[in-house]
């Protein structure tokens, strides 16, 4: 498939102020000023991301990209211009619903179509394919997540057969591991554990799986089903523990429960169970927060934060409206998005949370394609992403 030409939409620069900024890209671009819902900049809309069931809005420096079931694109983040648009497969194509990793001048990604998938390292300037693995790892296979904890030289990433490691300087395969039927189809979201361990959980087999990062093999494995669990979020790591937040079907569709296993050991040390939550909407250093819905009012919703080495609740805020696909916590504030209507699309209300307190500091409506939450930048320039 040809590279299909973009043209740039009139837009407005971004004026510089001291302040956050939300920023939206599906199929248009939009940022909002954080501190009063002013919209700064539009351009677009792109086509390249209509439909696109993922929101993977990733920010390195003056560049926003975003990968969707149609290729990679690449914005300015000051002007909304285009970068570049790449399209990487052939046919009916898409992209690990990850966020890419970028390191130095490079992009790392997976892209998948009917007849195979790929992890691909490219020029994050141009779009330019630097070199892909080659390796097939599974025919319309979604899920596989390149992981990195950002000092090691490879990528690990979950083909259909079981998990594989790259070089990311060439490539090059450096181990992979298909010893076992249940390492097939592992989970898009693994997770490096202090540069020695990667974990993955197995959807049809309902088990967590931890090998060595160095050379694939086996370390620990954890039968999860016979507590239960319909489904797994992504996991996350803190103080030698790896928390999930685990669902459950049935009759208990909206009980939902964190988890904390022993990384050395995949022993289970703590859980904490929310049987009234809608869904959890995730971690952020040692806390994790949950929707929840009280007596079950989807016109009411209650975030609550708490502390992960306990459960201890901090705050409980109620909150109106049916909430967005997640939240994004900084260390000041918390952004999630609100709507009256679950699934329609285009006017959504942004509510600002204090992160000390919970109190509810500001709304204010914005625009989106999707129901998604933006990504934060802050005064630094440092991105803040949602948990999902």
């Amino acid at each position: 498939m040809e590279n299909k030409p973009l043209l740039d939409k009139p837009r407005r620069a971004l004026s510089t102020v001291d302040h956050e900024r939300l920023v939206f890209l599906t199929d248009s671009y939009r940022v909002y000023d954080a501190a009063n819902g002013r919209l700064e900049l539009y351009s677009g809309p792109y086509g390249i991301h209509f439909g696109s069931a993922q929101s993977n809005t990733t920010i390195d420096g003056d560049l926003v990209y975003q990968a969707s079931r149609d290729g990679l694109l690449a914005l300015s983040l000051t002007t909304g211009n285009v970068q570049f648009a790449r399209y990487f497969s052939h046919g009916y194509s898409s992209v690990s619903p990850c966020y890419p990793i970028i390191e130095n001048d490079r992009l790392y990604q997976c892209f998948y179509n009917y007849s195979g998938s790929d992890l691909y390292c490219i020029d994050k300037h141009t779009g330019d394919i630097i070199w892909q693995t080659g390796s097939n790892l599974g025919g319309y296979a979604d899920n596989f997540f390149p992981t990195t904890d950002h000092t090691s030289q490879n990528i690990i990433v979950a083909g259909i057969d079981g998990p594989a490691c790259f070089s990311k300087a060439t490539g090059r395969l450096i181990w992979d591991n298909r010893s076992s039927a249940g390492y097939a189809r592992l989970s898009p979201y693994p997770k490096v554990c202090a540069d020695q361990r990667v974990l993955f959980y197995s959807s049809p087999n309902r088990a967590l799986h931890t090998f060595d990062a160095g050379d694939g093999s086996l370390l620990w494995s954890t039968d999860l089903d016979p507590l239960g669990i319909d489904h797994i979020r992504n996991p996350h790591y803190h103080d030698d523990s790896i928390y999930l937040t685990c669902e459950y079907g049935g009759s208990a569709r909206n009980d939902t429960t964190i988890m904390a296993f022993d990384i050395r050991t995949g022993l289970l040390v703590n859980q904490y169970i929310y049987p009234c939550a809608i869904r959890p909407a995730g971690f952020h250093d040692r806390y994790f927060y949950v929707f929840e819905s009280p007596a079950f009012l989807r016109s009411t919703t209650r975030l609550t934060k708490h502390l992960l080495g306990d459960g201890t609740t901090l705050w409980s805020k109620t909150l109106t409206g049916q909430l967005g696909q997640d939240i994004v916590t900084t260390p000041q504030f918390i952004y999630c998005t609100s709507s009256e209507i679950l699934q329609e699309h285009g006017a959504r209300t942004i509510n600002v949370l204090d992160q000390e307190t919970g109190d509810l500091l500001r709304q204010y409506p914005v625009h989106t394609e999707n129901n998604y939450s933006p990504v934060v930048v802050d005064t630094r320039g440092k991105a803040w992403y949602p948990h999902f």
